[in-house]
């Protein structure tokens, strides 16, 4: 059974809708961090632990996911992710076994902005997890995007990202159905370029002129 975790810093409502989604694919729930207070032992054992679906949400900017007035923090590197939270501060290094998020990961999918438009931190993520499919966003973004792709808003969910999916897709399904479900929704308009999805051997796709496009 494939198993899913999510880690959002806030309450945006999205998450709910995530988690909808995967157990509605008969997924099982592994951690759920929906908060901006997180406690550093939360952190911590979320970070050792190894879902193969990952929904990370909050903002982003500068190599960080943080929470509202950054009472959350996660800043990536290259050798070292840094945990900063009301309840102290930590690294994370994948040689002293902190850090598992890459051992069975298939899908990250990324509710920030822009971290999918930079090449370098898109190389710095596939580092830290290993081949997998990452699903995301190349400019500024909102969780009411997000939760209409995942079928809670204006998209139908006969026709959002979690119904074009069976119980056990493909890293082609995934990407496929990240950006056919972008098309249908926002397809056309400006925004169109924002979505993007990377495949597990790193080839990009995004939105352009209603078409889905290598990039």
């Amino acid at each position: 059974m494939t198993t899913f975790s999510t880690f959002v810093l806030g309450s945006r409502r999205d998450a709910g809708d995530w988690e909808s989604g995967c157990q509605g694919l008969g997924f099982r729930q592994l951690q759920s961090v929906r908060t901006g207070h997180v406690k550093l032992t939360t952190a911590q054992q979320f970070f050792r632990s190894s879902p193969e679906w990952l929904y990370m949400a909050g903002h982003y900017s500068g190599q960080e996911l943080y929470s509202e007035n950054n009472e959350t923090a996660v800043g990536f590197s290259k050798n070292v992710i840094s945990l900063s939270t009301m309840g102290g501060s930590a690294q994370i290094k994948k040689a002293d076994n902190t850090f598992g998020l890459h051992k069975n990961i298939k899908l990250v999918i990324w509710g920030g902005c822009s971290l999918l438009g930079n090449d370098e931190e898109v190389t710095m993520m596939q580092d830290w997890f290993g081949p997998h499919v990452m699903l995301g966003f190349a400019g500024i973004t909102g969780w009411k995007i997000v939760q209409a792709m995942f079928g809670g808003d204006f998209i139908p969910k006969n026709s959002s990202f979690f119904a074009r999916l069976g119980r056990n897709p493909s890293s082609d399904d995934i990407v496929n159905a990240w950006m056919e479900t972008a098309k249908l929704g926002y397809g056309g308009v400006q925004m169109e370029n924002l979505f993007r999805a990377i495949d597990t051997k790193g080839q990009g796709w995004q939105l352009k002129n209603k078409q889905i496009m290598k990039f």
